[in-house]
């Protein structure tokens, strides 16, 4: 079972979005953290490449 994190507002965390990236943990809504990119360019991939900002399921987030 995976154990429960609890997340706070300027954490560095990872995720997974088609690879491992990292971010850093901006707001916290519900289930969901808004990460911004610690990179100027944004996150990388197809799916949020560019993106200064995501939104991702504490679920799918880790210390």
């Amino acid at each position: 079972m995976k154990q429960q994190q609890k997340f706070k507002i300027g954490q560095l965390v990872a995720f997974c979005s088609e690879f491992v990236q990292a971010g850093r943990v901006a707001e916290i809504h519900g289930g969901w953290l808004i990460l911004e990119a610690l990179s100027p360019h944004g996150f990388a991939g197809a799916y949020i490449g560019g993106q200064r900002r995501a939104r991702v399921r504490y679920t799918d987030c880790w210390l």
